[in-house]
């Protein structure tokens, strides 16, 4: 017959001073810590316990203190919380007490892992109450110095354990705003997690040190130990929107010939921040290719509303102008200037809102500039128009129509003077306004006559981009343009 065995060294073993009853009938011993209880009350409520106690067991089980022992790897202050949980229920942990999230979320665990499912769902209850699907309720819980709900409190470092909480429990739906994977970079073999907001991104460490400067020098620096980690990799916090994050990783790991602006100005700002100099060169590059410094290529993406390389709207200027100042592109900002002079006064002076949460909005000093230009683009309208039509038939080309062409002429100015003095598009095509205002009156001008406004028009308005600099008071800032002789302006 077996002899039940004696711990060898009961000395090394140390007493739970809470979870110890003298008249307790099992062990648990947690890396040297042993915690004496009651069998049938753990086995009630633990499937898994209950499974271990109703196997026979051999008749040379260890025992301690008269009381078999059983195990465990469990860290001792977290099966500490459990068992405080499952024998003085309510004593330690009142349904209305601010918990810590570390005592929360080791309840959660070891009662998943020991199938305790009524203690597990009190607790993610608890956890839900600030990781949540809720905005509204996010937002409460983050508000003021500290973090939490009336039954817990956190910090936002703690989204990472509340992260794998969720996947091992299967309630990752708990978690849109604490951190969330995002759908289109999360490479299962990255070595790197970018978290920004509640967004978590799987890359390469590789990819974005070759591509960074930035990065480089934090990889380069050995990290604490107690850096967060995600499914084993290291976690870097960015204090950048998510949504600008995915743009930048877009262009830079799926790369395309062709983006929205929206894409590109996020790109343009990312990767000057991180000293991406390909990307900030490649997103610069396509800015250019609408907001031009040569009159061609601008009139060309000013009708189609964008380029080969972006499309936009006009409302994007504003932050082409503002990425022309961070990045010093200052040719850039003749014609997005000019397009912001264009916009509806409530977005020149208040701004347009983002995708990402934040008004797009001029400087004080752009805005002023503006304002200023808008009056001179109006006089400059007016007065190119008049310019246009002002001449004698005859002196000038060979007119066969007179006198119907100089009565069509003075008419096409009254045009102007009625309908034109709250536009500020001076660079429009004027020839075009005028078939569509005149009701087809430009059309009854002779060959000739239509001839010498045409190229009057196209002289003015070459005029008008070769002032733009000295309109909106840049210096150093030149423009590219058709040259036409002064005869034709004046």
């Amino acid at each position: 017959m077996d002899i039940p065995t004696q711990a060898e060294d009961p000395a090394g073993f140390v007493h739970d001073e809470e979870i110890w009853f003298a008249d307790g009938n099992v062990v648990l011993e947690a890396k040297g810590h042993v915690f004496r209880i009651y069998q049938g009350l753990l086995a009630h409520n633990s499937e898994i316990f209950r499974d271990l106690f109703t196997v026979p067991q051999p008749t040379s089980v260890e025992t301690y203190e008269g009381c078999p022992i059983v195990h465990l790897v469990d860290r001792p202050e977290d099966l500490r919380h459990l068992l405080r949980v499952i024998y003085h229920g309510n004593r330690y942990y009142r349904p209305d007490e601010q918990l810590e999230f570390a005592a929360v979320a080791a309840l959660v665990r070891l009662a998943h892992k020991y199938q305790i499912d009524h203690v597990r769902d009190a607790y993610l209850w608890r956890m839900k109450s600030c990781f949540c699907t809720e905005l509204a309720t996010w937002e409460t819980v983050t508000e003021g110095p500290g973090y939490g709900s009336p039954i817990m409190k956190f910090r936002l470092a703690d989204a990472i354990a509340a992260v794998n909480i969720a996947r091992l429990t299967g309630t990752e739906s708990m978690l849109p705003k604490g951190v969330k994977r995002d759908e289109e970079f999360w490479f299962d073999d990255g070595n790197v997690v970018l978290q920004a907001g509640g967004i978590v991104f799987r890359v390469y460490r590789g990819v974005l040190t070759l591509n960074s400067d930035v990065f480089a020098g934090l990889f380069s620096v050995p990290q604490p130990e107690l850096t967060d980690t995600l499914d084993d990799c290291p976690v870097v916090k960015l204090d950048d929107h998510p949504v600008d994050v995915r743009h930048l990783l877009r262009a830079l790991f799926a790369g395309r010939s062709w983006f929205p602006f929206s894409v590109v100005a996020s790109v343009a700002r990312l990767a000057h921040k991180y000293d991406m100099e390909c990307l900030r060169d490649d997103a610069v590059k396509r800015i250019q290719s609408c907001f031009s410094h040569d009159f061609d290529v601008w009139a060309k993406a000013a009708a189609a509303r964008g380029s080969n390389l972006v499309s936009y709207r006009d409302t994007d200027a504003i932050a082409a102008v503002n990425i022309a100042r961070l990045t010093d592109t200052y040719n850039i900002l003749p014609s997005a200037l000019y397009t912001c002079c264009q916009l509806k006064s409530k977005d020149l002076l208040n701004g347009v809102p983002q995708a990402n949460g934040t008004i797009e909005r001029l400087t004080q000093a752009d805005l002023l500039r503006c304002l200023k230009a808008r009056k001179k683009f109006v006089h400059d309208r007016v007065v190119s128009t008049y310019r246009l039509c002002q001449f004698t038939p005859g002196t000038l080309h060979k007119c066969t129509t007179q006198p119907i062409c100089p009565s069509l002429l003075k008419m096409l100015v009254n045009l102007e003077v009625t309908f034109g003095t709250e536009d500020y598009a001076c660079l429009t095509d004027l020839i075009a306004w005028l078939e569509i205002n005149s009701e087809d009156q430009y059309g009854n001008l002779c060959r000739g006559c239509q001839a010498h406004v045409q190229e009057r028009a196209l002289g003015l308005r070459a005029k008008m981009w070769s002032d733009l600099p000295m309109t909106l008071e840049l210096r150093n800032v030149e423009v590219r343009g058709p040259y036409y002789p002064e005869y034709i302006y004046e």
